[in-house]
């Protein structure tokens, strides 16, 4: 698998398949035109040799006054190539990535259910850390 960062100037179709098995909601995706404009985040995807992208991930670095701060977001593997260590390769590369830029805390988060991807972090020496995540939907 090649992994390449896609821009806001590339085309966002290709990613559509592989957001809706991220979020399983069809047609109800982010405006990508505008998470890929964001100069605070990286989208990466992996392609196959034939170019069909097969893995995604984002990378948002943000600095804050208790220092820089990374996260690791929205890793997917289309389900037809899981198996095939793309989850990996991807969190590596977006792991070397966050190193790039300097010292930094480096987070991500993932469902308890999702038991190999929390075995692929753990093996990737992320650690559980021990705290009260909130969250709270904003609507207008």
């Amino acid at each position: 698998m090649k992994i390449e960062r896609v821009t806001a100037g590339d085309g966002c179709a290709q990613l559509e398949g592989l957001l809706e098995e991220l979020t399983g909601c069809a047609g109800q995706q982010p405006d990508l035109g505008a998470v890929l404009a964001n100069p605070a985040v990286r989208m990466y995807v992996g392609r196959e040799q034939d170019g069909r992208i097969v893995a995604c991930g984002c990378l948002g670095v943000m600095d804050t006054l208790s220092g820089r701060k990374g996260h690791i977001e929205d890793i997917v593997v289309s389900g037809d190539c899981r198996g095939k260590g793309y989850g990996r390769q991807i969190v590596e590369f977006l792991i070397q990535e966050a190193k790039s830029l300097g010292p930094m805390e480096l987070f991500l988060t993932s469902r308890p259910s999702r038991v190999a991807a929390n075995a692929l972090y753990q093996s990737l020496g992320f650690e559980k850390k021990e705290t009260n995540c909130y969250k709270m939907n904003i609507t207008i």
